[in-house]
């Protein structure tokens, strides 16, 4: 007996399985309804076991042991691949012995990119950006800066880093490492000044003018510390020929007889 809650099957159109349900079993609707039974018919095998297979989860263990080393912990694998936490600590354990093939292939597809912020990662690759970042000229105390920090400082784990230390480290070395570059570049010599922009040669005029100010210099040389970056620029050739200041001025210190 067909439900009064239903509606008019008049209120559908010919050819739909709506129409079909309704009561109306003329060609145009049985042939709607044969179609979208093989659909179902369709998708329920595509569900089924034979479609998804069970598969051995140890090289899935051994995946989720390697991202653990590089950092990416099971919080991580689980928001990435749409899991619980819970099932993939089983995999990882030992516990779940066999998994769905899509299981795996869900878990394999995540990388070192879910890395959290605060996991904690090999170290060596962030100090060998440092020590470049250091025998490029820029010391720790300014990079501490750089980074943010209150105290002028640098302290990172000698063994592990925060991922996202590693992040600002890394995008710190490409900007001060372009900087360096872009002086190394400029030291041909200047259309404007017709004067070599190289460090060498801007620390010889620094020890010629002084004893003399910031202004001073930047005055007769525009072009060599303009900006910012100038500013730094300026301030590290002092520091390079050993220039004190004081009194607003800057000076080499005269040295005492011993």
């Amino acid at each position: 007996m067909r439900p009064s809650s239903l509606p008019p099957p008049e209120q559908f159109a010919h050819g739909t399985r709506a129409r079909y349900v309704g009561g109306c079993h003329c060609r145009r609707c049985c042939v709607a309804n044969t179609a979208y039974g093989c659909a179902r018919r369709v998708r329920e095998r595509a569900r089924s076991p034979l479609a998804d297979p069970f598969v051995s989860a140890r090289p899935v263990a051994r995946h989720l042991r390697a991202l653990s080393r590089k950092g990416v912990g099971t919080p991580s694998v689980a928001a990435a691949s749409d899991m619980s936490s819970s099932s993939v600590w089983k995999i990882l354990a030992g516990t779940t012995r066999r998994v769905r093939a899509s299981t795996a292939r869900r878990i394999f597809a995540v990388d070192v990119s879910a890395t959290a912020d605060g996991s904690r990662i090999d170290a060596r690759p962030t100090w060998v950006l440092v020590r470049q970042m250091v025998a490029a000229g820029f010391t720790k105390a300014e990079l501490g800066l750089r980074l943010g920090h209150v105290i002028p400082k640098l302290d990172l784990g000698r063994k592990l880093v925060r991922a996202r230390t590693a992040h600002l480290i890394r995008r710190l070395h490409a900007e001060v490492m372009g900087e360096r570059e872009a002086e190394t570049a400029g030291s041909a010599i200047c259309r404007d000044c017709g004067l070599s922009h190289a460090p060498g040669a801007r620390q010889k005029a620094v020890r010629r003018m002084l004893p003399c100010s910031a202004a001073d210099l930047r005055e007769a040389h525009p072009c060599w510390w303009a900006g910012i970056a100038g500013d730094r620029a300026l301030y590290r050739d002092l520091r390079a020929v050993g220039a004190v200041r004081a009194a607003g001025r800057w000076a080499i210190p005269e040295r005492r007889a011993a």
